[in-house]
């Protein structure tokens, strides 16, 4: 073998060696704390400001003196407390900081875009080599699906008390997908174990520092219809007070205002100009229908924009729908009655109610994306309206984590010692053989005796 040949092959060698480690690198996470200061691309001084304030939050998450809206579980909720403006004057845009205007963020809504941007700094954080539970350390929990607690429950139009097991844990799965998603956590695992329940993994989480994380997941997503105060509108400050002093509206009925209402928000974002508007309604806290009355919902848009999404109603859950809006469409000689649409405690929409509405489906609308107005839909088809029971939860703890990926890295350089010693004893060694044979012997005897070993292929 010439000098040139082995030079060409050392030199592809160390050419896929380095693409090999670009493609993983960093291999190991690097904490978030410590990551995303080095991804600002433009006013450093600025958010090193916001950096400290974040890891002020962290570092007074347990301090029970410091106000709940002045703290937050990890750095990555304190960003996005950060950029919804909790617990300080004004909200923050951060896409300034990381990107460019040549790779902006297409959202209006700010704090949509300041979600994209944070799971984008999370995900790239971890690493080109994700790094599971075992390794990283995190939770793992399993949850059992309560059958008894769903026919047991509330009973009404479209009831799905016959479900089957196997597909109660198929729609668990979807509602926990998305809540994990929220909290910025990467490469969960959510997988079913047996035929009534569901193992959940949250890397990098600890369940003794956010204790509430097993409790936010397994909360039923629960869809109601209800009825906006037809003449009041809260104040932005003193809600209690406000609803203590509200007139109730004789056309509910109710003795005490703050033991009827509730108030709710809802973000109101232009699409095209991504100008936000915040409205604030007295919604009632009893519900006049529930995710029952629906038969199935898709999420639709007419202009490619703007997206909403349509229910279509049972043949009794229209009756009740149309029941509902006109008692609402009675007292309109006042004032135009609404109509309260509220997701798992959140308002999602209020559409004002002219008459009786009765026909066979309604819209949700919103500052919907094309994806939120799918999963939206994807939760109303299967809502989880049963019971989650907690069963196992074990807490993997960065010890344990840390001795984990050291016996990796030592059986993975073993094994790589391993192969070069092979390659070298099969390459090199045998080259040299078949040299001395016919250095001893001459090329000829030596090809006649050899030749099969040393007319290898490769050589």
């Amino acid at each position: 073998m010439t000098s040139r040949t082995w030079f060409w092959k050392i030199a592809v060698s160390l050419v896929a060696l380095a693409v090999a480690w670009f493609e993983f690198h960093p291999i190991a996470p690097i904490p978030l704390d410590q990551f995303v200061p080095t991804q600002v691309i433009a006013q450093k001084p600025e958010f090193d400001k916001l950096h400290a304030e974040a890891l002020e939050r962290v570092k007074y998450n347990k301090d029970a003196a410091v106000a709940a809206d002045k703290k937050s579980v990890s750095y990555f909720q304190a960003l996005r407390d950060i950029g919804e403006g909790r617990g300080r004057a004004a909200p923050v845009d951060f896409r300034p900081f990381f990107f460019t205007e040549d790779q902006i963020v297409r959202e209006p809504d700010q704090t949509k875009r300041n979600g994209i941007v944070l799971k984008q700094l999370l995900v790239s954080s971890q690493g080109r080599l994700k790094l599971g539970l075992d390794l990283q350390g995190g939770v793992s929990f399993t949850l059992k699906v309560d059958p008894t607690g769903a026919e047991s429950g509330e009973k009404g139009v479209g009831d799905k008390s016959n479900v089957s097991p196997a597909d109660m844990v198929n729609q668990a799965i979807q509602v926990m997908e998305q809540r994990v998603n929220q909290f910025g956590v990467a490469e969960p695992v959510i997988r079913p174990v047996g035929t009534l329940s569901l193992e959940v993994q949250l890397p990098g989480e600890d369940a003794a520092n956010n204790p509430d994380v097993i409790d936010a997941l397994k909360k039923p997503a629960k869809l109601e219809f209800r009825q906006v105060h037809r003449t009041e509108r809260p104040a932005e400050t003193d809600r209690e007070r406000s609803l203590r002093s509200m007139p109730v509206d004789p056309m509910l009925g109710a003795a005490s205002a703050i033991s009827t209402y509730e108030v709710l928000t809802l973000r109101d974002v232009d699409s095209r100009t991504g100008e936000i508007t915040i409205n604030r309604y007295y919604v009632r806290k009893s519900a006049d229908a529930t995710g029952k009355i629906i038969k199935s919902a898709s999420g639709r848009s007419d202009d490619g924009i703007s997206f909403y999404v349509d229910m279509k109603f049972t043949d009794e859950g229209s009756k009740k729908f149309g029941d509902l809006t006109a008692k609402i469409a009675e007292g309109n000689s006042r004032s135009v009655g609404q109509l309260a649409i509220v997701l798992d405690g959140k308002l999602q929409s209020a559409p004002t109610v002219r008459e009786a509405i009765r026909s066979t489906g309604a819209t949700i609308t919103g500052s919907f994306s094309r994806e939120e107005a799918i999963e939206l839909a994807n939760v109303l088809n299967n809502p989880l309206e049963f019971p989650l029971i907690t069963q196992d939860v074990t807490s993997v703890g960065p010890s344990l984590a840390k001795d984990a990926q050291g016996k990796s890295v030592v059986a993975s350089l073993v094994a790589v010692g391993l192969v070069v010693f092979f390659m070298v004893g099969f390459y090199v060694l045998g080259l040299l053989r078949c040299h001395h044979h016919a250095a001893w012997r001459g090329r000829a005897r030596a090809h006649a005796r050899y030749g099969r070993r040393c007319q290898h292929p490769h050589l």
